[in-house]
């Protein structure tokens, strides 16, 4: 099973763009990939409404989907814009869009 966000606390994540380790102890499957949390109340906020944490385009580099194609965005170049949370592949990319 693919490990969702690189093991990355979701929750923490898209609230507040912090990086958070997850950890297998607090365990969520979503549609057929496992996602680590560093709490339990981070677990049970993601299976409540786990939308709400997920990044937009199920995790890839949004420029390079208009594009037609698939990079894997890396959660430790996140930024949450206006609500949502998108994942970048590096820095220079995350800040001011």
């Amino acid at each position: 099973m693919p490990l969702g966000l690189h093991g990355l606390d979701a929750v923490t994540l898209a609230t507040t763009g912090a990086v958070a380790d997850g950890t297998a102890v607090y365990t969520a499957v979503h549609e057929g990939g496992a996602y680590y949390f560093a709490s339990k109340e981070s677990k049970a906020k993601f299976e409540a409404n786990s939308e709400a944490y997920l990044p937009q385009y199920g995790g890839f580099y949004a420029f390079v989907i208009a594009l037609g194609k698939k990079f894997d965005g890396d959660p430790k170049h996140a930024d949450i814009i206006d609500g949502p949370l998108f994942l970048f592949v590096n820095s220079h990319l995350s800040s001011g869009c």
